[in-house]
């Protein structure tokens, strides 16, 4: 059968938009696997330094391609925490700035001093994926750890004792 030319053109017309359609959107589904391919996560390591039996608080949230990072003392002492050196302070709360001191562990690493009930607040660069604790000392340290990823709501809560150990809390 015959058809008449005006509907051959239609029905290409059609399928050309369709076949356009569907390459579109197959290179907005490519441009947006791309870029969560190129947001890398890490798992940083971090240190406790303490002379007692201490309870530190982590709380890690992510937000697209960065994170922020709680660490509050609830022992009764200063104790001393190293973290990445990428890690930048965004504020000290239940306690003084003044009192919270930084200096160079290592070319890569900061070592901050915390008061007891002092709690502080960083901000890295790249969402983290979890992370890895070290307590060095033999003394018990209890580590509350928390992370919330506020783009899909996905939570992660531990609950550890380290002694002269590590711990690694993924998300």
């Amino acid at each position: 059968m015959h058809q008449p030319p005006g509907i051959r053109q239609a029905a290409v017309a059609v399928a050309s938009f369709l076949v356009l359609a569907f390459i579109g959107f197959t290179l907005l589904r490519a441009k947006s696997l791309q870029a969560a391919l190129a947001t890398k996560s890490t798992s940083p390591a971090v240190t406790i330094d303490h002379t007692k039996p201490i309870q530190v608080t982590i709380a890690v949230g992510n937000l697209g391609s960065k994170s922020v990072v709680d660490v509050q003392n609830k022992g009764s002492e200063t104790i001393g925490v190293t973290v990445p050196a990428s890690w930048k302070q965004r504020e000290v709360r239940l306690g003084t700035v003044a009192d919270v001191l930084s200096k160079p562990a290592s070319p890569a690493h900061t070592r901050w001093t915390i008061p007891k009930g002092t709690i502080i607040s960083f901000e890295a660069d790249t969402p983290l994926a979890g992370m890895h604790v070290l307590n060095p000392s033999r003394i018990a340290l209890h580590i509350a750890y928390r992370q919330l990823n506020l783009q899909t709501d996905a939570a992660h809560e531990d609950d550890v004792l380290l002694s002269g150990t590590a711990a690694t809390f993924p998300l």
